[in-house]
This record gives C-alpha cells, structure tokens and sequence, in this order.
C-alpha cells in the first residue's frame, strides 16, 4: 500500500509538473493535446491551436512598426501641408513687397512731378519778378528823369525871376 500511495504521489506531482508546463506553453500560443494514453502518445502529437497567429510580442512590434510608418506618412503629409502653408504666406508676402514697390515707384514719380512744376513755378516766379524789377526800375528811372526834369524847370523858374 505504501507503495501505491508513493506512486500515486509522484503521479500528482508528475501531472502538476505537465499542466505547469502546458500553462506556459498556452501563454506563448502553443497548445498541447494529449490523447488518452500513452501508447497514443507518437501518434497524438501536437497541435498548433494559434498556428496562423503571431506571438504576442511579434504583434506588438508589427503594431509599432504599422504605427511607424502611419506616422512617417501623416509627417509627410504634414510636410506637404505646411509646405503649402508657407508658400501661400510667402507668396502673400510677395504681392506685398510688390504693392509696396509700386506704390515706392509712384510715390518717386510724384514727388519728381511735384518737383518739376515748383521748379518750373519758381522759374516763373523769377523770371516775372525780373521782369517786375526791370519794369519798377525803368519807371523809376522815367520819374527820377521827370522829377530832374521838373526841379529843373523849377530851379530855374527862381532863378530868372
């Protein structure tokens, strides 16, 4: 009796150490099957319950790496976008510095415009004022001439009599 309850123990023990061992072979996707006995045992064999399923971490990794390259592509995206983006502001810039070119050209042409006719009035000017000397002095020529002529006559009216 004392044998067939040794027996019995190393069988539990034995039985434990196998649903150990098949615990963790299910934990890495592998499942075993064992047929009734063990004759059976060449023929049974093993079967691959997750056979068109990826280890837990070979999917962890497929994921990172579909989630990388999901990435790569929306930065190339966002790449194209901002691209654009500036173009659109760099090419507002440019209408700008064009405007204001414009405006700079129209701006010069006014004021050389504005400084041809002040040059052209003040040519005026002079030119009038010239002739306004010219025409002041030559009649204040006449009446210095008129007032000697009549001091003159004057001087000489009290001078015969």
């Amino acid at each position: 009796r004392a044998w067939a309850e040794d027996e019995a123990k190393k069988a539990r023990e034995h039985a434990r150490a196998l649903e150990e061992a098949r615990n963790q072979w299910e934990r890495q996707g592998i499942k075993v099957v064992v047929e009734a006995g063990l004759e059976e045992d060449a023929s049974a064999g093993v079967t691959w319950a997750n056979a068109g399923k990826e280890h837990p971490v070979d999917e962890a990794i497929n994921r990172a790496e579909s989630l990388l390259e999901k990435l790569k592509s929306f930065g190339g995206e966002m790449k194209v976008r901002s691209s654009h983006a500036l173009e659109r502001v760099m090419q507002y810039v440019r209408s700008l510095i064009s405007s204001l070119k414009e405006r700079a050209a129209e701006a010069r042409q006014g004021c050389a415009d504005l400084g041809a006719a002040a040059a052209s009035k003040a040519k005026n000017v002079s030119s009038e004022a010239k002739a306004f000397g010219s025409s002041i002095r030559d009649r204040s020529k006449k009446v210095v001439e008129e007032c000697k002529d009549g001091l003159e006559k004057f001087v000489h009216r009290f001078k015969t009599d």
